[in-house]
């Protein structure tokens, strides 16, 4: 009788055993199950997160692109406008240098007008003693004649220099009214890219 009692404590032992056995192996069975389910989530996520990423890099790149399209849009428009100011800056030069030699000119035919504009008042004084002269010595008549010639002269000269030096105040003026007009010219400005430009009304 003993053994068979063992033989069935034992039996029950080894089913216990099983038993606990069984509910730990379900336990860690429901346990990889909910470990692979997050796991599974996590995935997911991450596999959303990396499409995310991917379309927001897409994005990224063509508002890139047309950042890069826009800024060489810019430089060639600066470098055109930079070029227009050197032409712009070197009229101006030459509208300078003219009106230098225009001053020059214009300050050597006042000397020379100043010049013989002193010639034609000792000629006048001359004319003037001659003229004198002639009511004491009519032998001295010739003489007078001489010199009243010599006046004419002097007073032709006089008004071809003073027609020379209107010419060239009348250069100057015209030379400094388009020196000014280049000056007060408004500066080329950058022109708005194409996708800047304002909407039409109505959107």
């Amino acid at each position: 009788m003993s053994r068979p009692l063992i033989s069935v404590g034992l039996a029950i032992i080894a089913i216990v055993v099983l038993l606990i056995a069984l509910v730990q192996s379900h336990r860690h069975v429901t346990s990889v199950r909910r470990e692979l389910h997050r796991a599974k989530e996590q995935i997911e996520q991450s596999q959303t997160a990396a499409s995310d990423l991917e379309k927001n890099a897409a994005k990224l790149k063509t508002e890139l692109d047309a950042a890069n399209s826009k800024t060489e849009q810019l430089q060639n428009e600066l470098d055109t406008d930079q070029s227009q100011l050197k032409e712009q800056q070197g009229h101006e030069r030459d509208l300078t240098e003219q009106l230098k030699s225009v001053s020059a000119d214009r300050d050597a035919a006042k000397s020379k007008l100043d010049e013989d504009q002193t010639q034609l008042e000792a000629m006048r004084n001359e004319l003037a003693k001659a003229q004198e002269a002639t009511e004491q010595a009519n032998s001295k008549a010739s003489e007078l004649e001489d010199a009243a010639n010599k006046a004419k002269d002097a007073e032709a000269q006089r008004t071809q220099t003073q027609s020379a030096l209107d010419q060239a105040n009348k250069q100057i003026e015209q030379l400094k009214t388009q020196l000014e007009q280049q000056q007060t010219a408004p500066p080329v400005s950058v022109s708005p890219a194409p996708e800047e430009a304002a909407p039409p009304p109505g959107q």
